[in-house]
């Protein structure tokens, strides 16, 4: 009869839930940190009467040679992160589709341009989706508008 070393198996949970949250490639998170940052960011637009605006940059329609896709989604994710305020989210969300959430939005225009902005300045082009909410939004239905949207072409500069 062989027995599991109790440290080897509380180790090996650790590792499963650090990947069902983490992407490991890139270190970004996946769906259940995505829905749980932007559910901190529907309770920041509570109390500071802001939107929130969720991105969807989606290549997984598209006939082209990726440039979200492993190998080439470290350097757009490398090169997006410094363009992201502290309380701004990037995720992994597939193997070709990133989504960011940001706080503090005050229109509709503000996040297409922010977002467009961060797309010339990387250098990247791919589908596009945007939602804006507000606290009266759940996460499920923001990043689900984001997605459905993301039918809008955006070309980098």
């Amino acid at each position: 009869m062989t027995t599991r070393n109790p440290d080897l198996a509380q180790l090996e949970l650790q590792r499963r839930a650090y990947d069902h949250l983490i992407d490991r490639m890139t270190g970004l998170p996946k769906w259940g940190l995505l829905i749980d940052r932007t559910m901190m960011a529907i309770a920041r637009a509570a109390r500071t009467n802001l939107h929130i605006a969720v991105f969807v940059l989606d290549e997984a329609r598209l006939g082209h040679r990726s440039q979200l896709a492993d190998p080439g989604l470290l350097p757009v994710v490398q090169a997006l992160r410094p363009r992201l305020r502290p309380d701004d989210t990037i995720a992994r969300i597939g193997d070709r589709r990133l989504a960011v959430v940001c706080t503090d939005v005050r229109a509709d225009v503000d996040a297409a341009q922010i977002l467009r902005r961060m797309l010339v300045d990387v250098g990247v082009s791919c589908r596009m989706g945007v939602a804006v909410g507000t606290a009266a939004d759940t996460a499920e239905k923001l990043i689900g508008r984001a997605l459905m949207s993301a039918g809008e072409r955006v070309e980098a500069a």
